[in-house]
């Protein structure tokens, strides 16, 4: 039995499109490089699956080009954009936003829960920066932000700069309630086992951001719901198999739900499409939110289940009790039945 461990809850991006590291499901670590050409060349794309793209920044483009020349620019800045800051997440966009003479680097939040970013400047040429590099910025729930404004040192010609960005999910000082409750996070008439758990054989829970996670083994289409109320971060369904082999490592469905201490919820190896609920929306608990299956890097049908936190700026996991009507507070131990609520 395998558990998801991270899937994006730090993010990874390269130049060529490749996770950082694939034996993290949840991939910290992005990098996207960005290189400004001087006026007068034309833009050159790279063969690689995420090409890096140069982007024509005219130094002066009022005195060195006519409308007609400038209105096609901006065109290709705008198309070209696009490209630059594709990112397999949804939850933070950092772009590059043309000015006559510089370039803005910001950041966008999308998503419920904030999100700390660094970017990191591995080369440049006639760079100059109205901040010092690296830069650290946590971005609020649903708000840009201006990094920093970048330029031509030497204003008479063009200049290069490339960067790398990391992204986090959760506030670093967020302290979990202790009287937090957690519900049996499935229904249905029978009780599950669990297989999986931080008293007993570790299988892939072995790092700090899964050690308290638990695997339920289950059957396909068992009736998942949110252990506690919160907002949904995240909600990938698309995959639709799962094998204990390295190529499943990032294709797990999973459900995150926020917390309104800043925790949050992972439910993870979900059957394909089987979610109604949207980023952005408010779940009570004992709300149905998808049904179990066996998707991503899983050796049978399960339920992985954890409690996360930014712990001051490092991803860990939680020890948490469940509680039912029935039996009150549950430890959910190695081997232990665990009955619906």
């Amino acid at each position: 039995m395998v558990g998801l461990g991270d899937k994006a809850q730090a993010l990874s991006i390269h130049q060529e499109g490749r996770w950082a590291d694939k034996a993290l499901v949840q991939a910290p670590h992005c990098a996207v490089d960005v290189f400004i050409q001087a006026p007068n060349t034309k833009p050159r794309y790279h063969s690689h699956q995420m090409p890096t793209l140069s982007i024509q920044t005219p130094v002066n483009p009022v005195k060195s080009f006519s409308p007609l020349i400038l209105a096609f620019i901006a065109l290709t800045l705008i198309f070209s954009m696009s490209w630059v800051h594709a990112s397999p997440t949804d939850l933070i966009h950092i772009e590059n936003v043309q000015r006559p003479n510089s370039q803005v680097v910001t950041a966008s939040n999308t998503s419920r829960v904030p999100i700390s970013v660094n970017l990191i400047l591995s080369s440049a040429s006639n760079f100059a920066s109205n901040r010092a590099w690296p830069i650290h910025a946590l971005i609020a729930p649903g708000k840009t932000v201006e990094l920093a404004e970048v330029y031509s040192a030497d204003r008479r010609i063009g200049f290069t700069y490339y960067y790398n960005w990391t992204m986090q999910i959760g506030d670093p000082s967020a302290r979990p309630a202790p009287d937090a409750r957690y519900i049996v996070p499935f229904i249905g008439n029978r009780p599950f086992q669990v297989s999986q758990a931080v008293d007993g054989p570790i299988f892939s829970h072995n790092q700090p951001r899964n050690k308290f996670a638990i695997d339920i083994p289950m059957p396909i289409g068992t009736t998942i719901v949110a252990a506690r109320a919160g907002y949904v971060i995240e909600r990938v369904m698309q995959f639709d198999e799962g094998k204990a082999e390295q190529t499943y490592y990032d294709k797990a469905n999973f459900i995150r739900i926020l917390h309104d201490d800043g925790t949050w919820a992972e439910y993870a190896h979900l059957k394909n499409y089987s979610s109604n609920i949207y980023p952005g929306q408010r779940i009570d608990a004992g709300v149905a939110i998808g049904l179990s299956g066996n998707s991503g890097f899983s050796t049978e049908p399960h339920l992985h289940f954890q409690i996360n936190v930014n712990d001051k700026g490092k991803i860990i996991s939680l020890p948490f009790q469940f509680w039912s009507k029935r039996e009150g507070l549950i430890t959910p131990s190695y081997k232990k039945w665990i009955a619906p609520s």
